[in-house]
């Protein structure tokens, strides 16, 4: 794993200084920045660097720009879920949720910044190609708008006491935690200008964040408090796929899927991209 945490570093350097940089008011600044900057793997913009290295991408510009973008969808979601009238937890990563450091209504504006900055920078980025940026405004978009479909299905099944089948739980896994996923493999392609697979590793994206989504299910059964740096068995009242078909079962389907990403990454040459996420599932798992 020390090609995350070497890429980690280098990563937060930039998102630092591009924040410092790039956000004017104060309190919006401080709020995003302490939950931007409190710790993460920074998985997802490690794979729009790595697949982009793999690609030959040069635009390293385009690449930081979009990485930032990810990560700031990504943590704004976040910020909401820990949110009173969602998840109402008080750890994110070892330390205090944003809400619980800047109040309800400072977490609730600061996201809602945090969803539409991404699209902020995007339409700021310097790509000649005007039917690649709008490829990547409108990919971005989309996921965006199905991240928080998820989140919302998520919440309605706790909240109305639902029973949803099988497939809805890993439909609505496919939105919350699969569409970022998409997403990142999915971005580097585009600014390539090579999507006649985009289809396939955009499905990979989505069936990799569905092994994670439940992977992180396991550790959240298994795991202390300690051990996560967040608030444990924050599952008990939502209907997870271990909840529907068993722990055994739904490791077995996430050990499925993430195979079936391997052979569609390795049919599209990103064999040693593969073998990341390899190590990166072992490093998660033992967690």
């Amino acid at each position: 794993m020390k090609f995350i945490f070497d890429y980690k570093k280098l990563f937060e350097d930039k998102l630092e200084s591009f924040i410092a940089n790039s956000i004017i008011n104060s309190d919006i600044k401080n709020s995003l920045e302490y939950s931007l900057m409190n710790g993460g793997k920074r998985l997802r913009p490690w794979m729009i660097n790595r697949i982009s290295e793999l690609l030959k991408i040069n635009d390293s510009h385009a690449v930081d720009k979009l990485s930032f973008s990810v990560e700031i969808l990504h943590t704004t979601s976040l910020i909401h879920d820990d949110m009173p009238e969602i998840d109402n937890s008080s750890l994110r990563r070892g330390k205090k949720t944003n809400h619980i450091v800047f109040g309800d209504y400072l977490s609730l504006l600061s996201g809602d910044y945090g969803f539409v900055f991404p699209l902020k920078i995007i339409s700021d980025l310097k790509i000649d190609s005007n039917t690649i940026k709008n490829m990547l405004f409108s990919s971005f978009s989309t996921s965006t708008l199905k991240l928080i479909e998820g989140e919302t299905e998520d919440v309605l099944f706790e909240k109305l006491g639902k029973s949803p089948s099988k497939e809805e739980i890993i439909n609505m896994y496919r939105k919350k935690t699969g569409e970022l996923f998409g997403l990142c493999f999915s971005i580097p392609f585009i600014i390539k200008d090579e999507t006649n697979n985009l289809d396939e590793i955009y499905e990979s994206g989505l069936k990799f964040g569905v092994s994670f989504q439940i992977y992180d299910d396991l550790k959240d059964i298994y795991s202390t408090e300690d051990e996560l740096g967040k608030n444990i068995n924050t599952d008990d009242n939502k209907l997870t796929l271990l909840k529907i078909i068993g722990v055994e079962e739904s490791k077995r389907f996430a050990d499925n899927l993430f195979e079936e990403v391997g052979n569609i990454l390795k049919e599209n040459d990103l064999e040693d991209f593969y073998y990341d996420l390899i190590k990166i599932k072992s490093y998660i798992e033992k967690k």
